[in-house]
Parts: structure tokens; sequence; C-alpha cells
């Protein structure tokens, strides 16, 4: 992961886009797990590779949210997927992502994979 990419900032816009669209697909923002794949998602858009590995994003929170650990950053993206409202993401999936639903994608990894594609 790029050491740098903690000291660029990511537009306005583009973290909008990612909050609303986050909102869309039913998952909340009182939520620790929601801003974490939305911190996720920043930073791998910052960093400008195809390629990253999620342990390594997580790495990069934990130094911005020092009191967390990896395991604490995983079991609350999952809760925030989980716990998702499912209407709201039933709804606004194929706006989002293209495609039609599928109760598959969210999953931490995949979530987030198909996410950034949306954006970048």
């Amino acid at each position: 992961m790029n050491n740098n990419c903690r000291n660029n900032v990511i537009e306005p816009q583009k973290i909008l886009k990612i909050t609303n669209n986050l909102r869309f697909l039913g998952l909340k923002f009182n939520m620790s797990g929601t801003k974490f794949i939305s911190k996720c998602i920043q930073i791998i858009i910052l960093s400008g590779s195809d390629i990253y590995f999620l342990e390594d994003v997580i790495n990069e929170i934990i130094k911005i949210y020092p009191r967390y650990n990896s395991m604490q950053i995983r079991m609350a993206m999952k809760y925030a997927l989980e716990n998702r409202d499912d209407k709201k993401s039933k709804q606004n999936f194929e706006k989002i992502f293209g495609y039609q639903y599928s109760e598959e994608i969210f999953v931490t990894k995949t979530f987030i994979d198909e996410f950034i594609y949306t954006i970048v």
C-alpha cells in the first residue's frame, strides 16, 4: 500500500458520491463499520492501484484510528454489511452496480471491489 495515500486528499465530490451510494445500498452511517468501509474505499482510490490487499488497507485505517485492531475493523465492516436496510439495498442495487441484485456481493472484500469499480 502506498504510504503517501494518507497525505493525499480525495475530492469532496467523490466522498459525497461514496457516502450517498453506501446510503442508497442501505448501509447506516451511524455504524462504525460503514465508516470503515468508506475509509477503505477512499484509501484504495487514493492509492491508484487496481490490486490491493485488504489487510494493508486495514493497517492504514489502524494508523488513522489506533484504538482499533484489525479484527475489530473486519468485524465492524461485516456487521454493517449484514445489518443494512435490505429494502433499500434491493431497491437501489441495480442503479448503483448496473446489474441484478445479488446477496453474494455483501461480503466485505467483494463489496469493496465491486463498489470501487462503480466509483472509479
